[in-house]
């Protein structure tokens, strides 16, 4: 496997990230799959709405150009300590609102949604951002909570009630998400669950055989999963 076809950041090393930025451990799972998922698809541009810490951009080869854009100042100086030195990345402090207002239509072949548009009050207009942005037949890789994730599944069991994130105008079930992509025009291929989280989620997700084994068998329960997963074309 040559340097371009593999992953750039270690699950050691991110470890090492995480300590040094309180990064969670989880959060490792979704940025290895949708990277790896990128990679398979071996698009020579991305635009990344919502980029974070960067720390999908630091997986990805640098063949792969990256232009990324957060409201978040700190994270946006995060993201360009993480990808110090690399070629064919730039972050900056931007509204994924504002991106069709600086690059044209179609400019991208593909763009990055993670964990990014149950903060936005308009999730639709997100969406078509990245719509309008990718060429056709290019490809959106989008990843939301799943409101039906195990840990939430455990709780309405035994008749609690499930914890609510206070900056999510909402979360996502497997249908609604699909609809919701197909609505914008986008055809959906695959869909997959990222990660299992099991109650109490400070302590599974900070034990490493544990984390592994977490990663590993939402393969076999893709509607359990963290995150939802959507692999998507624009036609």
């Amino acid at each position: 496997m040559s340097k371009k076809d593999s992953l750039q950041l270690t699950g050691q090393e991110y470890r090492e990230l995480s300590r040094q930025y309180r990064f969670e451990p989880a959060w490792y799972s979704r940025y290895r799959q949708v990277s790896l998922e990128v990679l398979k698809r071996r698009p020579s541009s991305l635009i990344v709405l919502g980029s974070g810490r960067g720390i999908i951009e630091r997986m990805l080869p640098e063949e792969i150009s990256c232009i990324s854009v957060d409201v978040d100042e700190d994270h946006v100086e995060i993201a360009r300590t993480v990808n110090s030195g690399r070629a064919n990345r730039q972050f900056q402090v931007m509204s994924l609102f504002d991106v069709p207002d600086h690059y044209e239509s179609g400019s991208f072949d593909g763009a990055i949604i993670s964990e990014v548009i149950e903060h936005v009050v308009d999730d639709v207009g997100a969406l078509e951002t990245a719509y309008r942005m990718i060429r056709p037949g290019g490809y959106l890789f989008l990843t939301v909570p799943n409101i039906n994730r195990l840990s939430n599944r455990i709780s309405r069991l035994i008749g609690r009630s499930v914890p609510e994130d206070p900056t999510h105008y909402r979360e996502y079930e497997q249908n609604g998400i699909r609809q919701l992509v197909e609505q914008v025009g986008f055809n959906v291929e695959e869909m997959q669950g990222v990660y299992l989280l099991l109650p109490p989620e400070n302590w599974s997700r900070k034990v490493i055989p544990v984390d592994c084994f977490l990663r590993d068998a939402v393969k076999w329960f893709p509607g359990w999963g963290r995150n939802i997963m959507l692999l998507c074309r624009k036609p």
